[in-house]
């Protein structure tokens, strides 16, 4: 094989490895944005957070946890 002959093809094979890897990239790319979609909460779903920053949840685990410290200090007391 001359010189000019293996140029060329080491050049198709480097085009065609190109092209591959282009491809690659833009599917994987693709896969990532649709893992990262199904990953997403709605907007509906998210958690409200309240000004001081705690969530409902701990602001709702706080409250009855006042609830039964008050129930536990009366029925201590009465």
């Amino acid at each position: 094989m001359d010189d000019e002959t293996f140029k060329k093809e080491l050049l198709t094979k480097l085009d065609r490895i190109q092209s591959l890897l282009s491809y690659l990239c833009g599917a994987a790319k693709a896969s990532e944005e649709r893992a990262q979609a199904a990953l997403r909460v709605p907007e509906k779903q998210e958690t409200r957070l309240p000004a001081d920053g705690r969530s409902l949840l701990q602001d709702e685990m706080q409250d009855d946890y006042h609830q039964a410290l008050q129930k536990w200090h009366s029925t201590r007391q009465g």
